[in-house]
């Protein structure tokens, strides 16, 4: 949520998804399809 514009343009697509190394982020093709969101715990901070 916080990523800079730098952060969210440095993406690597590849046949399983999407993936940010510098934010350790990753969204599978089959999540995307599905429409889930954040799959991981609450973050303090973020948003509910």
């Amino acid at each position: 949520m916080r990523a800079s514009a730098a952060q969210l343009e440095d993406v690597r697509v590849s046949a399983r998804g999407l993936h940010w190394e510098s934010l350790d982020e990753d969204i599978s093709v089959e999540g995307l399809l599905r429409g889930l969101g954040d799959q991981s715990k609450h973050h303090e901070g973020a948003a509910a």
